[in-house]
This record gives structure tokens, C-alpha cells and sequence, in this order.
């Protein structure tokens, strides 16, 4: 197998595991990459580079090192080339991560003995930009899509359709669409549900909204969603999983659907259950 490491070349100790990969992989009949982001950091000549953005057809999967930011950003450079993903967890938090700094040895072991690599799906959420009838950027999504005033802090208005039915007028300090990924993310932060990962849905949840009736709504993954500001003066800001940002022109209409490629992230055998994570991450008592 070809295997492509990346991740965040922040975390001190990033070039430790790397080196550890390598080794490990230089004593098998597989082959080890390094994605050209990390370059400066592992410095090591011998090293095969590749960029993660354009990766090549024979790589079998990626392995992050980093914390869940890590594993957003590897998923939205990959865009349209998504490759089977695993995460090695040196972060802060580890929803998203399935390995960490002890067993990622072990487990590699394990894939690398695999005939078959096993993965599960995960919605990418596709925020599209519509002047004229017509797109002109687009950005992805794995956790969520924010929306909020461009400039300064003030109430922002939204219109929002679902499948082109009028739904709500939202005033509200910003926008989320998540992921049931996403789920507990920010938009738990903002009182949005947990949903497991499921259930094919996803979530439109007004951040600190002017009226105590509009709440969170959980919607069906096919529905599009189409979000338009009347205020024809407001400047509006878009994020991607808090990372990736635009300014959207005046006149602007946001369409934000499900992409038509998913995210997708190795299975392990005897992996930890997803409400273990949720009991452990949460800090959810026996």
C-alpha cells in the first residue's frame, strides 16, 4: 500500500511521529509520502513528497497527525479526490481522530495486513455562490458551514428555503449548517442537537437568534438549502469548518446542499463506539 501523512505542522510533536512512520514503514513493502505542507518541519531529504491537494491515483489512504482541525482541513484540500482517512490524535480534541500517540504503530500493522481497506462515508456539505443565475465558488464542508456580518457585530437577517419553500426569516447573530459530524461541533456550542453519524440529515441552527422561537431544525440530507440576505447593505462572511472563509457580494444567494462526493474515514476492527466518544469527550458520567 501507498500511504500519504499529513497534518499539523504546529504540534511539536509532529516530526517525532513522522520519523516513528517512517521507520516502520521502511521495514515493510509499503510506501510512506510526506505531504509537501509538512515539509519544513520533518526536514528530511530521503523523504518522498507529495501534495495533498493533487494526490496521486496509487495512494491508498491518508493518515493525519494533528487534532479534528487537522482532519477538516486533509478532508477540504483533498476536494474532489477524497481518499480513505485516519487520524492520529495530538490535539485538543479527538471526535474525529482513531488513533493516538501509543497504538498507531499497532494499528498500522493491522491495516497494512488487510487485503481490503474498509471505510464508512461522511456528508460534505457544498456551500455554492449564485450571481446572475450563475455559480461562481464554491467551498466544502465536512463539519459545518457558518455564516455571519462581515464587518461588524449587528443582528444579521437571512431568508432561508428549503427545496425552494419559503422557511424562515432568521435574525440572528450568524447561520449553521452542520453535519450530523458536525453535530458537536459548533453547533452544539450554539444548543444545536447531537445526531449521531449516522442519520442522513443536517442541521439549520440560528446562532443567538432574536426570538426565542426560532430553533434548530433537522432537516433531510437531499433537501437544498437556500439562504438569501434582503438587507441589500449587509456584508456577509462564510466559513468552512471555522478554517476556510469568503467575503459573499451584495446580491449573492448561497445554495448549500450535500456534495456529490463524500468524506471517508477507515474503519478499524474494534474501534471505540461512537457514544464511548460521546461519553468520554462530553464528560458524560457512568
Amino acid at each position: 500500500m501507498n500511504v500519504l501523512c499529513t497534518g499539523n505542522k504546529n504540534k511539536p510533536k509532529i516530526n517525532t511521529i513522522v520519523n516513528n512512520l517512517y521507520s516502520f514503514f521502511e521495514s515493510t513493502d509499503h510506501k510512506l509520502y510526506i505531504d509537501k505542507k509538512i515539509e519544513n518541519v520533518v526536514k528530511e531529504k530521503s523523504f518522498d513528497y507529495l501534495n495533498l491537494y493533487k494526490p496521486s491515483k496509487h495512494i491508498d489512504f491518508v493518515v493525519s497527525i494533528g487534532g479534528d482541525g487537522s482532519i477538516l482541513s486533509a478532508v477540504r484540500r483533498m476536494g474532489d479526490s477524497q481518499l480513505p482517512i485516519i487520524g492520529i490524535h495530538i490535539g485538543n480534541l479527538g471526535f474525529l481522530n482513531k488513533l493516538n500517540k501509543n497504538d498507531y504503530i499497532k494499528v498500522f500493522k493491522d491495516i497494512l495486513l488487510s487485503k481490503k481497506l474498509k471505510y464508512e462515508n461522511k456528508i460534505l456539505l457544498k456551500a455554492s455562490f449564485i450571481n446572475n443565475k450563475s455559480i461562481n465558488d464554491s467551498i466544502l464542508a465536512l463539519n459545518e458551514i457558518y455564516i455571519k456580518q462581515g464587518e461588524i457585530s449587528r443582528l444579521l437577517t437571512l431568508d432561508v428555503d428549503i427545496n425552494n419553500k419559503y422557511l424562515n426569516t432568521y435574525r440572528c447573530d450568524g447561520l449553521i449548517i452542520s453535519t450530523p459530524l458536525g453535530s458537536t461541533a459548533y453547533s452544539l456550542s450554539a444548543g444545536g442537537p447531537i445526531v449521531s453519524y449516522d442519520v442522513n440529515c443536517n442541521i439549520i441552527n440560528p446562532v443567538s437568534p432574536h426570538t426565542l422561537s426560532s430553533r434548530p431544525i433537522v432537516i433531510n440530507c437531499n433537501n437544498e438549502i437556500t439562504i438569501k440576505c434582503p438587507n441589500k447593505n449587509s456584508n456577509i462572511m462564510i466559513f468552512s469548518d471555522g478554517q476556510d472563509s469568503r467575503f459573499i457580494k451584495k446580491n449573492t444567494k448561497i445554495l448549500i446542499k450535500n456534495s456529490d462526493i463524500s468524506a471517508k474515514f477507515l474503519k478499524l476492527k474494534n474501534e471505540t463506539s461512537y457514544y464511548e466518544k460521546l461519553r468520554s469527550n462530553l464528560g458524560w458520567h457512568n
